[in-house]
């Protein structure tokens, strides 16, 4: 299933009432059992990752796994940066394939 727009998420849940949660994954092993839970439920589901979290050392590292464990779910998934800082932070997430990005 290939990443999607949290916007896309969002329509088809408001069209058929139901809710999409979002969970912010500081690590690899967290974005793992969240989307293993997901595709359980065969359910879309939104990662994200906090605005704090965004620029600590391994953070590309934990984005490119992000990604891929995105790419490779049966199930629709968007990857967002929550709360981002400022305009670079926003476009490093976007460069890094990020679906969305919330900036405050």
């Amino acid at each position: 299933m290939p990443l999607v727009s949290m916007k896309e998420i969002l329509l088809d849940a408001r069209e058929k009432h139901y809710a999409i949660p979002l969970f912010d994954t500081p690590s690899v092993n967290a974005a793992i059992g969240t989307i293993r839970a997901a595709e359980a439920l065969q359910a879309p589901v939104m990662l994200g990752m906090y605005n704090e979290w965004f620029d600590e050392p391994e953070t590309r590292a934990i984005c490119t796994g992000l990604m891929t464990l995105a790419e490779d779910a049966s199930v629709p998934v968007s990857v967002m940066l929550d709360h981002g800082q400022d305009f670079q932070q926003c476009i490093k997430a976007l460069r890094y394939g990020f679906t969305d990005v919330m900036f405050d």
